[in-house]
């Protein structure tokens, strides 16, 4: 395969469109996405106002989704985790040109942990951004923009798969979509009300 499908954002609407299947580089892995939630900074990604907020340079389209449970299909040099590993991570760069919300996604591995055993993929994609460990909201004179990100960590986000593990987490998924009905989710979201996490699949 060398083409995947992917959603972008930035003029209103998530659009489905068809990407390269990315590489995964040093320290990096590539995971086979199986379920990607839906959070309400992604509506603001999709609707193009992140520059407007002073949180990402305007660009004509940014990468969709944040949270990402898949399988490990390629790693790069340097890393522990091996082709079929279940994972879930955190997507945490904002300008990414592909981000959570597509067939495959590379993320570095230090926002890579295992997914928790006895959880379904779609209910195990709403643990990463809940392990966030800090966020740039505004960005300080000066700073690039670029560099804003949502922060999270492999230990974190183990921690939370421990806890989930325990039963001491709950899991809750509102309901499931397919990549091609993302505009559903993201209008569903916004229409408030939603309890648990909305999800995509491919």
């Amino acid at each position: 395969m060398t083409n995947m499908r992917a959603l972008i954002g930035g003029t209103g609407s998530p659009r489905l469109v068809e990407v390269p299947v990315p590489e995964a580089g040093p320290g990096q892995v590539r995971i086979r996405m199986a379920a990607a939630g839906v959070n309400p900074f992604d509506l603001a990604v999709a609707a193009g106002t992140l520059a407007d907020h002073g949180v990402a340079r305007k660009l004509d389209s940014y990468g969709l989704g944040f949270d990402v449970a898949g399988t490990v299909d390629q790693v790069g040099e340097g890393v522990a985790y091996l082709v079929g590993d279940e994972v879930i991570a955190l997507v945490g760069r904002l300008e990414l040109p592909v981000k959570a919300q597509a067939e495959y996604v590379v993320v570095d591995a230090s926002a890579v942990a295992k997914a928790p055993r006895g959880a379904s993929a779609v209910a195990a994609a709403t643990i990463p951004l809940n392990a966030l460990t800090g966020v740039v909201v505004i960005p300080l004179r000066g700073t690039d923009v670029a560099s804003v990100f949502f922060r999270a960590d492999a230990a974190q986000l183990a921690e939370v798969v421990r806890l989930v593990e325990a039963g001491r987490v709950t899991l809750r998924v509102a309901g499931t979509y397919p990549l091609e009905k993302a505009a559903d989710a993201h209008a569903r979201l916004a229409a408030g009300g939603v309890r648990g996490r909305l999800v995509l699949v491919p």
